[in-house]
């Protein structure tokens, strides 16, 4: 993902870090979460996504 890529400062996220993501309602947050784990699972990584919903 260049453009968050260039967010983070050209190196993205540190390797076996974890990363919470939050926003409101419809921003994205699980289709990045998604997008990030597809990258890594091709990569032939290993990715888990814990998604919780505050009531």
């Amino acid at each position: 993902m260049p453009r968050l890529d260039e967010m983070l400062g050209g190196r993205g996220v540190y390797r076996g870090s974890s990363v919470l993501v939050s926003g409101a309602p419809g921003t994205g947050k699980s289709s990045l979460g998604a997008a990030m784990a597809l990258s890594a699972c091709t990569r032939g990584e290993r990715a888990m996504i814990f998604a919780f919903e505050e009531s």
